[in-house]
């Protein structure tokens, strides 16, 4: 499917339409992330965690360092459809010299140590633990999956951030693999302390836009801030539940979060519109970073790590099948970002507005948006502004006006 394809926003969108359609999708996003309170749950997790693996006496000597990886130090975690729990992935790293003691039995020794290690810390604490190929999981109940992977320092210093480098054992393939969990954090997180050039901002403090929108949106800073994960964050959700029947055909978190970090580094050097602008135009562009190259049965895709020599983060992608199932799903996402906007413009109202985010990010999402909708109301009529219906069928809100008759008619 090229580019060019792909749906664009309606050049007659009214900035309050486009206004409206990205405080939805910020609002999406927001109310997948965890709560202070689970976030409180992981950072004990982590401490504990690290504390019983260093005093272990199969790692005591090597020192080990805890760290997390994944869409968690980076900003873009989701809570999975239907789900209460979230998946948290984080690494052990022992220095280099570790690597040579573990060799004589091969690369499943060090998996090996950390699942006895593990299984003791799960039996202390209650919990589960399973084995996957490159890590051990702990389940929380209902709260959280833990992955902890265990990975040998392997710096290359011609690489970005090849301090962090690190060799990875594989169980499956017998092997070691690059890994960069770290360099990866710092290679996403520069590119998104990068802001886009917009000729207008949605998100501007002026008396045009002081208004009550369905969903208000925060600050400019908090925006810019967080650009580049809220938009990480809405294409997963949408993928999450576009692949809810199938989710081994769909693309994988680091997969798409490369393509669009990529995508979001292309298009701040170009001027858009607004933020809703460019959010389509990232999300439009996010398949220019893969590489076809022919090979075994079909085409290979190609997405290599920045911060690795040879990490495919496309490997998983090459099947037709998830292939083909990606260029649909990117049309999807695209398309339904589009019609957000539209359908406020076509004055559908408040209940079509929620059954279309019902129908394309879940009804989870469409639950969790008609409860922002409806805390933003109580709280401006609380702060004694009469909230309007306007044409379109979406909130606005005046200043009610102080009673001046002092109880006469």
């Amino acid at each position: 499917m090229k580019r060019d394809e792909l749906p664009l926003l309606q050049p007659q969108l009214s900035a309050t339409s486009k206004r409206t359609a990205f405080g939805v999708l910020e609002s999406i996003a927001r109310s997948h992330e965890m709560t202070s309170t689970m976030e409180e749950r992981i950072r004990s997790s982590y401490a504990s965690t690290s504390d019983f693996l260093q005093e272990s006496p199969e790692f005591k000597f090597w020192g080990p360092t805890i760290h997390g990886q994944g869409s968690r130090v980076i900003g873009t975690t989701v809570r999975p459809i239907g789900r209460a729990e979230f998946d948290i992935d984080s690494v052990m790293r022992l220095p280099r010299a570790a690597q040579a003691y573990y060799a004589q039995e091969g690369p499943v020794a060090l998996l090996n140590a950390l699942e006895v290690v593990m299984r003791r810390y799960a039996e202390q604490h209650g919990l589960k633990l399973k084995r996957r190929a490159r890590c051990v999981c702990l389940e929380y109940a209902n709260e959280m999956h833990a992955d902890l992977a265990p990975v040998f320092a392997d710096p290359q210093l011609t690489l970005l951030f090849g301090e962090h480098h690190a060799q990875i054992p594989d169980r499956e393939l017998l092997s070691y693999s690059d890994t960069n969990p770290t360099g990866y954090m710092h290679w996403f997180n520069v590119a998104a302390s990068k802001r886009p050039m917009l000729r207008n901002q949605l998100t501007m403090d002026s008396r045009e836009l002081a208004r009550a929108d369905v969903v208000p949106l925060p600050a400019q800073a908090e925006v810019f801030n967080r650009f580049l994960s809220r938009i990480v964050q809405v294409a997963k959700i949408h993928r999450n539940f576009y692949f809810k029947a199938t989710p081994d055909d769909a693309p994988t978190s680091v997969f798409l979060t490369t393509l669009l970090a990529k995508a979001y580094e292309r298009q701040i050097q170009v001027w858009h519109d607004d933020e809703l602008s460019f959010l389509l135009a990232v999300v439009r562009d996010m398949h220019s970073a893969i590489v076809e190259l022919p090979g075994g049965d079909g085409v290979q895709w190609w997405v290599l790590n920045p911060t690795t020599r040879s990490e495919n983060l496309a490997g998983r992608m090459n099947t037709e099948k998830r292939q083909t199932g990606f260029r649909v799903w990117h049309h999807a996402l695209a398309a339904d970002v589009a019609r957000l906007a539209e359908s406020v413009e076509l004055h559908e109202g408040h209940d079509s507005l929620v059954r279309k985010v019902g129908s394309t990010f879940s009804q989870d999402s469409a639950d969790d948006l008609q409860r922002s909708m409806q805390r933003h109301l109580a709280t401006v009529r609380s702060a004694g502004r009469a909230v309007v219906i306007g044409a379109s069928g979406l909130a606005f809100e005046v200043k009610s006006r102080e009673n001046t008759h002092h109880g006469d008619l």
